[in-house]
């Protein structure tokens, strides 16, 4: 009987041998796909914020391309109506230079 049991025992001990292995065996396993999980997940994070950088570059650029266009075309309104002012205002002056003469 004691045998049996040494036996049982050994068989017993064994079998906890076998699955601690495993049980290591799949910790190391998961543990390993956990990292490649982790740095794809990092190299994905760092290409969103690169591509936010860059958005945001590309974003600011167009912002100052716009602003200066709109700047030209006012100031080219501005100078179109300083002219047709002052075009108006010689002409009304000459209209009025003209009424004078024709009133004397």
């Amino acid at each position: 009987e004691k045998l049996e049991n040494a036996k049982l025992n050994g068989a017993f001990y064994a079998e906890m041998g076998r699955t601690i292995n495993a049980n290591k065996d799949e910790m190391a396993r998961r543990l390993g796909e956990w990292r490649v999980e982790r740095e794809r997940l990092e190299q994905e994070k760092a290409q969103m914020l690169s591509s936010m950088a860059e958005f945001r570059s590309t974003s600011e650029k167009k912002m100052a391309e716009e602003e200066a266009q709109m700047s030209r075309h006012m100031a080219k309104l501005r100078e179109q109506c300083e002219r047709q002012i002052s075009e108006e205002r010689s002409a009304a002056e000459r209209r009025l230079t003209e009424l004078r003469t024709q009133s004397e």
